[in-house]
């Protein structure tokens, strides 16, 4: 069995609160085993079995007419789209994006909590400029537009998709066909890796350099019972505290230096991303 339907970013942009969120519905199969698989990008050369082991057999999902995975980082790669249109099941992309201004102090936000990064905001962009150009949605997607027509690509507003929970709802079932009625009714109300400092960063650290070495020798199972557990919770339960807003320079500094591209942006999926 192969997806239907696969998430291609992006990322710090509510990817797993998007991926929870189609979890949470009875029609709808997420690869559970690992949410970011990364099959197109990063394990490509490991062949499709490998990645036809995340997903069910057909018979064990024959009342699940969609099957996904979400891994946001496919949308940096050139090589992903002609890679997943070979595979004729993949019909259908979803695609969540946020105000880039955002998504850059999300990725600091993260080097952190992972990294123990302890300098400013601006340190952080000028130092690690390869995050920049993760925010240029619109040169990002063009690549995918060459091999699947628009409508076969959803785009959802982060901003707005939390806001208006139930139209989110509507959209994304109308996209995949499914009825909108079967989820939840508390679905997509908890927000998902929210930006925060750790308290203890060094512990931090080990367990997220743990936790990655676990998904390169493919021991999930090790991952997922920690999470079962509640070891990801009680690390961070009265351990951390909330990130300081960015100041209002950064992010007007950050908003022109995005504008042709989110302008083109919006002009190729239809979607205000401002």
């Amino acid at each position: 069995m192969l997806p239907n339907v696969i998430g291609i970013g992006a990322e710090k942009s509510g990817s797993t609160w998007l991926y929870a969120l189609l979890k949470s519905h009875p029609e709808i199969y997420m690869s559970e085993r690992r949410k970011e698989i990364d099959f197109f990008n990063r394990n490509y050369e490991k062949g499709l079995s490998w990645y036809e082991s995340f997903f069910p057999d057909g018979q064990a999902v024959s009342e699940t007419p969609v099957i996904g995975e979400y891994s946001p980082s496919y949308l940096y790669f050139s090589e992903c789209p002609e890679r997943m249109a070979r595979i004729k099941p993949i019909q259908k992309l979803l695609l969540i994006v946020r105000n880039p201004a955002d998504q850059m102090y999300s990725y600091y936000g993260q080097a952190i909590r992972v990294l123990n990064y302890q300098k400013t905001f601006e340190d952080f962009l000028q130092e690690e400029p390869k995050f920049l150009s993760r925010g240029f949605n619109g040169r990002n997607i063009k690549p995918f537009l060459e091999f699947y027509d628009r409508e076969k690509i959803l785009c959802l507003k982060f901003e707005n998709a939390v806001k208006n929970i139930e139209d989110t709802k509507r959209k994304v079932a109308n996209f995949l066909n499914v009825d909108p009625e079967k989820f939840p009714t508390d679905a997509g109300v908890n927000r998902e890796n929210q930006s925060y400092i750790p308290k203890f960063k060094k512990l931090n650290r080990v367990a997220g350099q743990f936790r990655r070495t676990l998904i390169k020798q493919d021991q999930d199972w090790l991952i997922n019972l920690a999470k079962s557990a509640g070891v990801m919770q009680l690390l961070k339960k009265g351990s951390m505290e909330n990130l300081p807003p960015m100041n209002r320079e950064s992010r007007q500094r950050l908003l022109d230096y995005y504008r042709q591209d989110i302008e083109e942006f919006e002009e190729m999926l239809g979607i205000n991303s401002k």
